[in-house]
Protein backbone atom coordinates (compact mmCIF):
# COMPACT_ATOMS: atom_id res chain seq x y z
CA UNK A 1 0.00 0.00 0.00
CA UNK A 2 1.26 3.43 -0.90
CA UNK A 3 1.84 5.84 2.00
CA UNK A 4 0.76 9.27 0.79
CA UNK A 5 2.34 12.42 2.19
CA UNK A 6 0.35 15.52 3.10
CA UNK A 7 1.24 19.08 4.05
CA UNK A 8 -0.50 21.03 6.78
CA UNK A 9 -0.45 24.78 6.14
CA UNK A 10 -0.88 27.21 9.03
CA UNK A 11 -1.57 30.61 7.50
CA UNK A 12 -1.16 33.12 10.34
CA UNK A 13 -1.99 36.04 8.05
CA UNK A 14 -5.49 34.76 7.21
CA UNK A 15 -5.92 32.69 10.40
CA UNK A 16 -6.53 29.52 8.38
CA UNK A 17 -5.31 25.95 8.71
CA UNK A 18 -5.69 23.50 5.83
CA UNK A 19 -4.14 20.32 4.43
CA UNK A 20 -2.73 19.90 0.93
CA UNK A 21 -2.28 16.54 -0.76
CA UNK A 22 -2.01 13.69 -1.20
CA UNK A 23 1.45 13.62 -2.70
CA UNK A 24 2.66 10.23 -3.94
CA UNK A 25 5.96 10.68 -2.14
CA UNK A 26 7.57 13.14 0.21
CA UNK A 27 11.17 13.42 -0.98
CA UNK A 28 12.83 14.78 -4.09
CA UNK A 29 12.71 11.81 -6.46
CA UNK A 30 13.89 12.77 -9.96
CA UNK A 31 12.48 9.65 -11.69
CA UNK A 32 8.83 10.25 -10.67
CA UNK A 33 6.67 12.43 -12.88
CA UNK A 34 4.31 13.64 -10.13
CA UNK A 35 5.05 16.48 -7.74
CA UNK A 36 6.52 15.63 -4.34
CA UNK A 37 5.65 17.26 -1.02
CA UNK A 38 9.10 18.82 -0.61
CA UNK A 39 9.02 20.28 -4.14
CA UNK A 40 5.59 21.79 -3.47
CA UNK A 41 6.96 23.44 -0.31
CA UNK A 42 9.99 24.75 -2.24
CA UNK A 43 7.62 26.22 -4.84
CA UNK A 44 5.51 27.97 -2.18
CA UNK A 45 8.62 29.37 -0.49
CA UNK A 46 9.78 30.71 -3.87
CA UNK A 47 6.42 32.40 -4.51
CA UNK A 48 6.43 33.99 -1.04
CA UNK A 49 10.09 35.09 -1.37
CA UNK A 50 9.28 36.74 -4.71
CA UNK A 51 6.44 38.74 -3.19
CA UNK A 52 8.12 39.38 0.21
CA UNK A 53 11.90 39.23 -0.40
CA UNK A 54 12.81 40.32 3.14
CA UNK A 55 10.89 37.49 4.84
CA UNK A 56 13.26 35.12 6.65
CA UNK A 57 12.90 31.36 6.27
CA UNK A 58 12.72 29.70 9.69
CA UNK A 59 13.43 25.96 9.77
CA UNK A 60 11.75 24.59 12.90
CA UNK A 61 12.38 21.01 11.78
CA UNK A 62 14.23 19.84 8.69
CA UNK A 63 14.95 16.14 8.31
CA UNK A 64 15.61 14.74 4.85
CA UNK A 65 16.71 11.11 4.60
CA UNK A 66 17.71 9.96 1.12
CA UNK A 67 17.16 6.25 0.54
CA UNK A 68 17.61 4.89 -2.99
CA UNK A 69 15.87 1.61 -2.14
CA UNK A 70 12.61 2.69 -0.47
CA UNK A 71 12.50 6.36 -1.45
CA UNK A 72 13.44 9.52 0.38
CA UNK A 73 11.60 10.54 3.55
CA UNK A 74 11.08 14.08 4.81
CA UNK A 75 9.98 15.48 8.14
CA UNK A 76 9.75 19.23 7.63
CA UNK A 77 8.31 22.18 9.49
CA UNK A 78 9.27 25.55 8.03
CA UNK A 79 7.88 29.06 8.38
CA UNK A 80 8.07 32.08 6.13
CA UNK A 81 6.06 35.32 6.28
CA UNK A 82 3.86 33.95 9.10
CA UNK A 83 2.92 30.88 7.02
CA UNK A 84 4.04 27.47 8.31
CA UNK A 85 4.32 24.26 6.26
CA UNK A 86 4.51 20.87 7.98
CA UNK A 87 4.65 17.43 6.34
CA UNK A 88 2.80 14.41 7.72
CA UNK A 89 1.71 10.92 6.68
CA UNK A 90 -1.54 9.17 7.42
CA UNK A 91 -1.50 5.73 9.00
CA UNK A 92 -3.25 2.83 7.31
CA UNK A 93 -6.33 1.59 9.17
CA UNK A 94 -5.50 -1.90 7.91
CA UNK A 95 -2.24 -2.09 9.82
CA UNK A 96 -2.65 0.33 12.72
CA UNK A 97 -4.60 0.04 15.97
CA UNK A 98 -4.61 2.63 18.73
CA UNK A 99 -3.49 -0.01 21.24
CA UNK A 100 -1.96 -3.44 20.66
CA UNK A 101 -4.58 -6.10 20.20
CA UNK A 102 -4.16 -8.86 22.77
CA UNK A 103 -6.19 -12.03 22.65
CA UNK A 104 -6.82 -13.59 26.02
CA UNK A 105 -9.20 -16.28 27.20
CA UNK A 106 -9.54 -14.88 30.70
CA UNK A 107 -12.81 -13.25 31.65
CA UNK A 108 -12.80 -9.70 33.01
CA UNK A 109 -13.33 -9.28 36.77
CA UNK A 110 -16.92 -8.10 36.37
CA UNK A 111 -17.85 -11.31 34.50
CA UNK A 112 -16.24 -13.46 37.20
CA UNK A 113 -18.15 -11.56 39.89
CA UNK A 114 -21.48 -12.02 38.09
CA UNK A 115 -20.83 -15.75 37.70
CA UNK A 116 -19.98 -16.11 41.40
CA UNK A 117 -23.16 -14.26 42.38
CA UNK A 118 -25.28 -16.43 40.06
CA UNK A 119 -23.83 -19.61 41.62
CA UNK A 120 -24.66 -18.37 45.13
CA UNK A 121 -28.31 -17.79 44.21
CA UNK A 122 -28.90 -21.38 43.03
Amino acid sequence: MKNHCYIRVYDGNANKIYDVGPFDYSGNEPFFQTESAINWIYKQIGIIKTKYPDSPLIKHKWCYVKDDFSGSKVDIRVEINNIMFETFNLLSPETHNVIDEQTTYEYPDWVKTENDNANENT
